[in-house]
């Protein structure tokens, strides 16, 4: 007998894109499997084109190293094969977190070139369908380009299992997009997605990867017409899916604090547990975890027993975008420090731009005792997390152009002195 063990509905988008995707467990020998439904019945060519996509990118990329999630469309949606593994976006972080940035960005650059081999158009041109997606932008024609392409080839969306394999591409198009757009989407995604990656930004991936300011900034404003128009239009001329954010300063008052209801959902209830893992290296698994409840609404505090032959312990806060703040981690007697995937913000608080929140600790030299957390969440939704994510980002690419106009100042500075009397005088004198 088949039961659903796991359900995510992609609801903050126009009706036409709304999907709800359930892990159902099925009986021997089938195992665990995936299925995609449109939450609505103007969302059914949604679900068929992803099968479309399917074919039309396997055939792309048969002679590649990227793979793709067999789908298989039915009468109740779309079928597709559950996948055991870590995301490329958790090896890389496992990479940087045992301090070989080396092998990080080679497989980085490894995967960027196997996405490029799906691009073959070297005549890019814009489309009125490239219009009505992203926005009237000015490109080059002469760059590199795919007329079916699928954009959300983000590292969170790759299982590394027997290769890369693609495990979402619903995000897909039939008209010529550029390749640079993709890369700036797996590059920004990955680079912003944590605090515990700011230390690559001094690596200049993005240069590395050939794309120039005047490039990037296109691709903003490409994605922001994505985001914000395209993904919450509707198929009917004016139709527009309002996220629940940009309703808040029309239909509310103030604030009431709800989160002390009791949950209904079976799956919400399940994405806020907070989960502990232990283990000697950093190999986590499901069977060395455990599960515990919020102290209160909004509030965790709780103590987890360690085994002797602990030496790292991960705490997932919740499998779900939020916030975290007054996070405090003891073993024992001893105050922790730790690695993350979220972001620390200037507040101290920590925002997770991803479903997967992770937080890892190495157990200090003769740490005794049990492992102590408390810490305060607020929860969101994808749009939400999108929001937080491109103010992040603007503000740091501020701080960047910042930096470099101070340093061309400088330079200036140093140039004009050269130039005067009183240096040219100096510098016999040393001579």
């Amino acid at each position: 007998m088949s039961k659903i063990i796991f359900t995510k509905y992609s609801n903050e988008r126009a009706r036409r894109f709304a999907l709800r995707t359930d892990i159902i467990q099925a009986g021997e020998p089938f195992g665990r499997y995936v299925r995609k439904r449109a939450m609505y019945p103007n969302g059914s060519a949604h679900i068929r084109n992803i099968e479309r996509w399917y074919k039309e990118l396997s055939r792309r990329y048969g002679e590649s190293g990227i793979h793709l999630n067999q789908c298989q469309l039915q009468e109740d949606g779309l079928k597709l094969e559950y996948l055991e593994g870590d995301t490329l976006e958790h090896v890389l972080d496992k990479y940087l977190l045992e301090k070989r940035t080396t092998q990080l960005v080679d497989v980085l650059f490894a995967y960027l070139e196997e996405v490029k081999k799906g691009f073959t158009l070297e005549n890019f041109h814009m489309t009125p369908e490239f219009e009505k997606v992203f926005g009237h932008v000015s490109l080059p024609e002469n760059l590199l380009s795919a007329d079916v392409a699928d954009i959300d080839m983000v590292l969170n969306n790759v299982v590394v299992s027997q290769g890369w394999t693609l495990i979402d591409y619903e995000w897909t198009f039939d008209f010529p997009i550029p390749y640079h757009f993709v890369v700036y989407r797996i590059l920004t995604y990955y680079l912003n997605g944590s605090s515990s990656r700011d230390a690559l930004h001094s690596l200049n991936l993005m240069e590395k990867a050939g794309l120039t300011e005047e490039e990037i900034a296109v691709y903003e404003k490409m994605e922001r017409h994505f985001q914000n128009t395209y993904v919450v239009s509707g198929a009917v001329e004016g139709e527009r899916h309002v996220p629940i954010r940009d309703l808040y300063d029309a239909i509310s008052p103030g604030t009431m604090d709800l989160t002390g209801l009791r949950f209904q959902d079976q799956s919400e209830r399940e994405a806020r547990k907070v989960q502990l893992y232990q283990a000697p290296d950093l190999n986590f698994t499901e069977e060395r975890s455990e599960k515990k409840d919020l102290h209160k609404a909004g509030v965790f505090l709780n103590y987890f027993s360690i085994e002797p032959d602990c030496r790292y312990v991960r705490l997932d806060p919740c499998s779900k975008y939020c916030i975290l703040q007054n996070l405090q981690m003891q073993w024992g007697e001893e105050i922790l420090n730790y690695q993350t995937n979220g972001i620390i913000r200037e507040d101290g608080s920590l925002f997770f731009a991803l479903d997967d929140p992770q937080i890892i600790v190495r157990r200090p030299k003769g740490a005794m005792g049990d492992f102590r957390a408390y810490f305060e969440v607020q929860y969101l939704d994808m749009e939400e997390a999108l929001y937080q994510m491109q103010k992040i980002y603007g503000q740091q690419r501020r701080e960047l152009i910042q930096t470099k106009n101070q340093l061309k100042q400088k330079e200036d500075l140093i140039r004009s002195m050269e130039n005067t009397k009183v240096w040219k005088a100096y510098r016999k004198i040393k001579k």
